[in-house]
């Protein structure tokens, strides 16, 4: 049960250590850890580092114990159950296991959109070499998914491929409704919800989508863990893309079987410590109060959005449904000079290019040289507004002749 503690009486800056080094602004690239799951991690190392799921000796028993309710915690977060979860590396194997594990055939259509980032692109483009055909839902300027276009392109479509919200806008797509129209037209639906799920509650099972990929890392877990959700009717349309030791039911010289998902997905020896600390980071912020984390990062969001519209020649992208993520552009400024001039000189993080999302940074909003962008998690407070707001104020006022 979440916490009702107010966002004000919470402090969360002063739980991530290294937050207080610098202005992190790099939220929907990577989580920070909080100091308790970071502790957690390396407890785990220190203390124990086995294996799970292989011995019977008692650390063993103990950390596949561990791992099994982590599982089932991690699912019940995200609205389902632990059979309908299977860990992966992160988000980008996630959807290459489906992409890969689908019986697809040449001629097959894939539909996309311009508003996804690569790692829900590439691994659709890759099976063009097998003869399938990939295309692609137009999207607005502030990263917004053409419903009635992609309604208009699904029809025919084995796959429709599309993200919960984007990485370079913030804009949070309408992803029930996008899940409807694909089932409708018979198409599979996967999701990239690997921006969505850190700022909101994702309820699985109401929402219809066939699969989904989520990056733990963006969550504040450790590197190396993410997770796949699959719905028990669409288990069966996938089959692993490794096969190896810890999936399997029975092997011999001729053939064998795998066990039924989720655990006949996981081959080989897991990212234990990133799975233990997705649970752990989870439960940091049930402790905090989810509902309080994240009204902070959509104020720190709004305040963002206020102060720096007032920056001479600055313009902001992002819509009003959003996460706390958005794209900026100062007149006279190349995205990535900027950006090392905000770490060298005012030492503030952010990210600046094509945030991986070239149809949508280049082709669609017009960008070759890409943007600059802003994000706020949990360990961001007033402070860092006002340092990025002041940074680029004194910028703005700079006379600019290209290098430093």
């Amino acid at each position: 049960m979440s916490s009702q503690k107010s966002s004000r009486e919470v402090v969360f800056k002063n739980q991530f250590p290294s937050a207080s080094e610098y202005h992190n602004l790099d939220a929907a690239a990577t989580g920070l850890l909080p100091e308790s799951v970071a502790a957690f991690v390396y407890d785990y190392h220190l203390k124990s580092c086995v294996n799970a799921g292989r011995s019977a000796y008692r650390r063993s028993i103990e950390v596949t114990a561990m791992v099994d309710e982590a599982r089932e915690k991690i699912a019940s977060f995200l609205g389902t159950k632990k059979t309908n979860l299977t860990f992966a590396p992160g988000a980008t194997h996630a959807i290459n296991w489906v992409a890969k594990g689908l019986d697809l055939s040449a001629g097959d259509v894939v539909l996309c959109t311009m508003a996804d980032h690569h790692a829900n692109i590439l691994p659709w483009l890759d099976l063009k070499k097998r003869g399938i055909r990939v295309v692609f839902a137009m999207c607005d300027g502030l990263g917004r998914i053409d419903v009635a276009d992609f309604q208009d392109k699904v029809k025919g479509a084995k796959v429709a491929a599309f993200i919960a919200a984007s990485n370079v806008t913030g804009a949070i797509q309408p992803m029930r409704g996008l899940a409807k129209i694909s089932s409708e037209n018979g198409a599979i639906s996967v999701v990239d919800a690997a921006q969505l799920a850190p700022h909101q509650r994702i309820d699985f099972d109401s929402l219809g989508v066939d699969f989904m990929a989520i990056a733990g890392h963006k969550m504040m877990a450790s590197k190396g863990s993410g997770l796949l959700l699959a719905r028990e009717s669409a288990q069966a349309l996938i089959r692993p893309l490794i096969v190896g030791g810890g999936s399997i039911k029975d092997v011999t010289t001729d053939s064998f079987e795998l066990l039924p998902f989720p655990e006949g997905f996981e081959s080989g020896t897991p990212s234990i410590e990133g799975i233990l600390s997705l649970w752990k980071a989870i439960k940091w912020l049930q402790e905090q109060g989810e509902e309080n984390v994240w009204r902070h990062e959509k104020t720190l969001n709004n305040q963002a959005r206020e102060t720096l519209s007032q920056v001479r020649g600055l313009k902001i992208y992002q819509p009003e449904n959003c996460t706390p993520t958005m794209s900026i552009e100062l007149s006279g400024w190349e995205p990535n000079k900027l950006a090392v001039k905000l770490d060298r000189e005012y030492n503030i993080a952010i990210r600046s290019g094509h945030m991986c999302a070239l149809p949508l940074v280049r082709d669609t909003m017009g960008f070759p040289k890409g943007l600059c962008r802003v994000s706020f998690g949990p360990w961001n407070e007033e402070e860092d507004v006002v340092a990025i707001a002041d940074a680029l104020n004194k910028i703005s006022l700079e006379k600019h002749d290209g290098d430093f």
